[in-house]
This record gives structure tokens, C-alpha cells and sequence, in this order.
């Protein structure tokens, strides 16, 4: 597919504004399907800030209409998305996707990602979704037909859009992982409304998580569990993104190895360890605690979780069905009343706590 570029004024199509420096047209190829046209008038709209937009679907041409800048975006956009191009090949392990950057008057940019590993167009929607929710970016939008994010910011703001497109991307988190591994953005994300102090960037993969469903769990509980806003899975790897403050992140850190080690053993047939499951906090003097009730049915969990919920004011308590576990995080003395209400509806069960 191309775009053949041919400008020329249509003085009787739009109204003239005090800000409108010129109209073009752009023709699209015979084999243009109307989603492809659909899509790209959508990505224009969205990072040039809303040009005059005119797609004509039976002429197979787009006419843009609006300042210098945002004609020369649309150009430069159309160029990308719609010009003759070879799309990238699938990357290597460890290797980031080639990105193309388009410098715009001030400090803002535009960077488009191929993501070739990237097999169907609902992964690619996880990605965007993910990635547009972590950097708090309100221009990212998606090509389908190129698997490419689109995405307009400031330098900090590209820079980790850039990192997270390259890490959910890449040839090994196309499938889940074999191990726990964490990698983190290498610099502070600088503080904005939504932060008040530098927060850190880690992506985790996760071992043991069969389905969709169990890494849906996971997600529910950490950010319930840690209080952060910023956490999101890639069903498609089992792979989470985080975003918050140190001491945010170290509760998760602690939460995933928790989980990581107890999925192990299951998965292993190996016996229980008879050990607490316990993160202090002593920024808040909170007390983070997993309980494991193997022999439990999953009712029977629930309804031990919704007893703690009443007798108690922990304000973060959550399951994980597949592990049969009960997360919380509360003060000590509630941690310790739960404690004593799941030995309490333990005593008849043959398997002890761990």
C-alpha cells in the first residue's frame, strides 16, 4: 500500500479559520482497504490534534486541512503508515523493535514502534492499552495493518514508551516464562500529577501462571495489595508492568516471589514449607501476609476471606483461587485476629497452614 502525495487547495470544503495555513489531499492505493484508510485518518486526528480530517472512501483520498504543524505531521505520518515500506522482521531475544521519530516544534516528539513479534491485533490492543496506562500518555494510538504504536510526548515520557514497547514485544515474552525475572526501567520516571515523587518502572515475568485468569488474580492483588494504581498484565507473556515508588514496588517484588515459590512447589509435587509468609512495612507499619489453605476448597476460602473482612478493618485483603491463598495487608493486631480465624476454620482440614 502507498499514499501518493498531491497538494492543492479546496477553498469551497471547509470554512476558513485564522489558524489554517492549508489544505491537502492525499490518494491512497486501488488496494487500500477501508479499515487501513479508517485507521490511519484516526492516528492523524489523534497526534496531530485534530486537523480537519475529509476521508472520501470511494475516491481513496484524505484531505487534511489545518495549521503548518499539522499538515507536516499528517504528511510525515501518512509517509509511515501508508507509504512503500518494508516492515520490520522479527526481532531477537533481548532485541528492542526499530522506532522512526518525527522532532515537533517545542519540546514534544513522535515515535512510531514496529512490533513485529507481536502476532495478533489483540495482543497489539493489550500492548497499547498497557503501555498508554503505565506512561500516562493520552496520544498513543495503534496501526494494526504496520504493528506499530503511534505515540506523541516529551522526551521522558517517549523514552519509556519506547522501553515498554520493546520489553512486551520482544521474542521471549511471547510465551509465559520459565522463571521469575523482573527488569526495571534504568531511570526514575519524573514526577507528575499522578505522582507526587519519582516512581520506578519494573515489568515482570511470571512462572506458573496457567491461564488468563490466574495472572488476572495476581494483578487484582498486587495493586489491591500495594495501593498502586499503575499495574497491568500481557495475558499473552503472563508478563505485569508497575509503576509507583520504591517501597510500592518492593511489596510487590516480595508478593510475586511469594507467589512464584508457592506455584513452584505445587507444580512440583514438593512438600509445604512450614513458614511465615510476612512483608513488614515500616514506612506505615503495615504487615503484608500470605496464607496458604491447600486443603481448603475455594467456598471455603471465600467465605474465610469475608469473615476477616467483618470481624477486622483490614482494608486490603484478596484470593488467589489457583493457589488457594488469602492475601492481606494490614496492622498487626488485625493481622493477628485473621490469623487466629483461619486456624479457627483450619482445625477440621488435615493439611496445616503455611
Amino acid at each position: 500500500m502507498y499514499a501518493a502525495f498531491a497538494p492543492f487547495a479546496i477553498a469551497a470544503l471547509f470554512a476558513v479559520g485564522p489558524t489554517v495555513a492549508e489544505t491537502r489531499v492525499f490518494s491512497f492505493s486501488q488496494t487500500s482497504s477501508l479499515a487501513e484508510m479508517n485507521e490511519i485518518a484516526t492516528v492523524i486526528g489523534i497526534v496531530a490534534d485534530k486537523p480537519e480530517i475529509a476521508l472520501n472512501v470511494e475516491k481513496k483520498t484524505l484531505v487534511l486541512r489545518g495549521t503548518t504543524d499539522q499538515i507536516a505531521i499528517g504528511t510525515w505520518l501518512l509517509s509511515e503508515l501508508a507509504g512503500p515500506a518494508e516492515l520490520p522482521t522479527t526481532t531477537q531475544q533481548g532485541q528492542h523493535p526499530p522506532v522512526k521519530e518525527y522532532r515537533v516544534s517545542g519540546i514534544d516528539a513522535i515515535h512510531v514502534s514496529y512490533l513485529p513479534n507481536v502476532s495478533t491485533p489483540q495482543e497489539l490492543t493489550e500492548v497499547v492499552t498497557l503501555v498508554r496506562s503505565t506512561v500516562d500518555i493520552r496520544q498513543l494510538m495503534m496501526s494494526y495493518s504496520r504493528k506499530a504504536m503511534i505515540a506523541r510526548g516529551t522526551p521522558d515520557q517517549l523514552g519509556l514508551t519506547d522501553w515498554l514497547a520493546g520489553e512486551f514485544s520482544s521474542a521471549d515474552r511471547q510465551s509465559p516464562a520459565q522463571n521469575l525475572r523482573m527488569d526495571q526501567y534504568p531511570a526514575p520516571v519524573s514526577a507528575d500529577p499522578a505522582f507526587p515523587e519519582p516512581s520506578v518502572v519494573r515489568v515482570y515475568d511470571l512462572a506458573h501462571v496457567a491461564t488468563v485468569s490466574d495472572l488476572q488474580e495476581i494483578v487484582t492483588t498486587a495493586r489491591y495489595l500495594g495501593d498502586i494504581r499503575q499495574l497491568y498484565g500481557y495475558g499473552t507473556g503472563r508478563a505485569i508492568a508497575a509503576r509507583g515508588t520504591t517501597d510500592q514496588l518492593a511489596l510487590v517484588d516480595w508478593l510475586f516471589r511469594d507467589f512464584d515459590s508457592a506455584a513452584s512447589r505445587n507444580a512440583s509435587n514438593q512438600p509445604s514449607a512450614d513458614k511465615a509468609h510476612e512483608y513488614a512495612m515500616p514506612e506505615t507499619g503495615d504487615i503484608a501476609r500470605v496464607f496458604y489453605l491447600t486443603s481448603q476448597t475455594p467456598q471455603k476460602i471465600r467465605e474465610t476471606a469475608n469473615q476477616i473482612r467483618k470481624v477486622t478493618q483490614i482494608r486490603w485483603l484478596c484470593t488467589y483461587v489457583a493457589l488457594r491463598a488469602i492475601a492481606m495487608r494490614g496492622v498487626p493486631q488485625d493481622i493477628a485476629v485473621a490469623e487466629q480465624i483461619i486456624r479457627d476454620n483450619s482445625r477440621s482440614e488435615p493439611a496445616p497452614l503455611r
